[in-house]
């Protein structure tokens, strides 16, 4: 039965004919040859594209992984300028994002161009080693050489023919599977500090131990001062905190970094210290100490006021507000204490007015079986309240530049002593007042009343501290810092980067076994050019398809005159 195949006439003596460029073929008699081995340069030829498409490959994971992870790069110009204290700074050239990504395309789609290299003459590489050993049906060649594809029921006739197929499957997923890589990439903007850079240093204020023994008289008898103190104070908490609670954050407010970006680094600089480590709410009454069975808690508010440092008049409490009882046994008074470096790590009775009768409680978080105290038409909670008082120093560059004016630690800082540290801490009840007062930069009472009393006493000791420290320096401290500049930061994906990676050498895998079945398995390897396979496929014998093309009514015969190849029709 006769199919439908085309048939090749044979080449005329005269013609010129070529041979493959890999393999020498001598005919020896009829129906019998001999190949030579292909030479180093046919190997060459043919392996070039495999080897330069696994490096490529490599490369470019490379590229994403250790150049654009996490790497910084200008926004909008490659030549910019920074920020700093006294004026603007030139930095050196770095390539902005379109660069990077214009970069890593053009280095896909030259590996792209290489894969495609190697991928094109393995279809006639493919056909031919399967014909030589198992045979391939019509439509088997004709799906092979129009889609660069087995067609999947041969895929398990053979071990060949499975790394075969399982090669051309991979080499098309490489083709397509750029967007996992391109995808692992997201830009992120941000502010990064900016290293190595000549410029002069950010001063802060500083009263250094021993420098003042006790507060100056202005402090101690003028009432309108101390006043403006305390409104000092409470103002700066809305400049350096929200509603956030900013559990064990230190902030400080300075004008020194006014100046400076967001983000900006700070080499070291000392921040006030206020951490709580426990809040244990009373249950019962027994658990209150003595002192407390002659006191109603308002007056135990109004003598923690009398011992605070606080303007003449006091300030109207209202629901909210809090004061740790100081030590009624030997109590200090503030105006007497002097100047020395301490800390303070203590446990202390909170005293917290919750509400009134008539009103609703400011919140509803308490603990099971907390005890509530009624007196005078109003609610008091008190809880056992243990905490460190001092200041902190960030070093090697662990502080930031938060906002306008604001400085906060960025890790963990260590309590250290200070002259301020009593006096700080004696201003807390007043402070407390005015922020509650106002209710501004505190988070809510209501759902949380540990994180309430924390926000409170935490943001009423820095502020009295800052203030403090503001009007009672005595010297000044150098501390380097690094400004920072608007980049956009490549996070990258390194699972996606790794499965685009592992796919691309699945190629260079697969198409070494095939190279290696050529060498063992093939008669005749085609190893070098394959470009012109097909033009010296010899298939007279083969049966003629009444129209092998629709377009043509005859045989197509290739010859060369002058020097060029020409078809005509027969």
């Amino acid at each position: 039965m006769e199919g439908p195949y085309s048939k090749l006439s044979h080449p005329s003596p005269e013609s010129k004919t070529s041979t493959f460029s890999s393999t020498d073929t001598l005919l020896k008699d009829e129906g019998s040859a001999i190949t030579q081995k292909p030479s180093l340069s046919a190997w060459i030829s043919t392996v070039w594209s495999l080897a330069l498409h696994c490096i490529l490959s490599v490369g470019i994971t490379l590229f994403v992984l250790v150049y654009m992870d996490q790497r910084p790069t200008n926004v909008t110009d490659r030549v910019a300028s920074v920020q700093v204290i006294g004026g603007n700074v030139t930095l050196p050239f770095a390539p902005i994002q379109s660069d990077i990504v214009t970069i890593l395309s053009s280095m896909i789609v030259v590996q792209k161009g290489v894969l495609t290299a190697w991928m094109a003459p393995l279809c006639w590489r493919a056909a031919i080693f399967l014909m030589e050993r198992r045979g391939l049906d019509r439509r088997d060649l004709k799906f092979l050489v129009r889609y660069r594809l087995l067609i999947p029921r041969t895929y398990l006739a053979s071990l060949p023919t499975l790394i075969i197929s399982t090669l051309l499957l991979t080499g098309l997923a490489a083709h397509l599977s750029s967007p996992i890589l391109t995808g692992s990439i997201a830009w992120v903007a941000t502010n990064q500090p900016i290293r190595d850079l000549k410029i002069d240093p950010v001063r802060f204020k500083e009263l250094e131990a021993g420098s003042r023994t006790m507060l100056p008289s202005s402090y101690v008898t003028d009432s309108n001062v101390r006043s403006w103190l305390s409104q000092k104070a409470w103002g700066l908490i809305s400049v350096g905190w929200g509603r956030d609670t900013d559990k064990r954050v230190h902030k400080r407010i300075s004008n020194s970094v006014e100046g400076l970006p967001l983000n900006s680094t700070i080499e070291n600089v000392t921040l006030p210290y206020f951490v709580i480590d426990s809040i244990k709410w009373v249950e019962d009454i027994s658990h209150l100490p003595n002192y407390t069975e002659s006191n109603y808690p308002e007056n135990l508010l109004e003598q923690a006021y009398d011992l605070a440092i606080v303007p003449d008049q006091p300030k109207r409490a209202v629901n909210g507000v809090m004061a740790l009882i100081p030590n009624y046994t030997t109590p200090t008074n503030w105006s007497t204490h002097p100047l020395v470096s301490s800390t303070i790590e203590d446990t202390r009775l909170l005293v917290f007015w919750v509400g009134t009768v008539n009103y609703t409680n400011v919140t509803q978080a308490f603990p099971p079986n907390t005890y509530i105290q009624e007196s005078g038409n109003m609610y008091y909670a008190f809880a056992w309240v243990a905490f460190k008082a001092g200041v902190g120093r960030c070093k090697e560059y662990q502080c930031i530049v938060e906002s306008r004016f604001t400085i906060r630690s960025n890790g963990s800082i260590e309590l250290e002593p200070h002259p301020l540290t009593f006096h700080a801490l004696s201003m807390v009840l007043d402070i407390s007042i005015s922020l509650v007062s106002q209710n501004v930069s505190i988070p809510s009472s209501w759902r949380d009343a540990d994180d309430y009393v924390e926000a409170v006493l935490v943001r009423s000791y820095s502020a009295a501290w800052i203030a403090l420290n503001s009007d009672l320096h005595r010297s000044v401290l150098d501390s380097g810092y690094r400004p920072s500049f608007p980049s956009l930061v490549a996070n990258v994906d390194k699972s996606r980067v790794y499965a685009w990676l592992g796919i691309q050498l699945s190629v260079t895998f697969l198409g070494i076994a095939f190279l290696v079945l050529l060498a063992r398995k093939s008669t005749f390897p085609l190893i070098g050019d394959t470009s012109l396979t097909a033009f010296y496929l010899d298939t007279h014998s083969l049966p003629e398809s009444e129209s092998p093309h629709s377009f043509v009514s005859g045989v197509m015969i290739v010859e060369e005159e002058d020097a060029r190849l020409r078809v005509k029709v027969e």
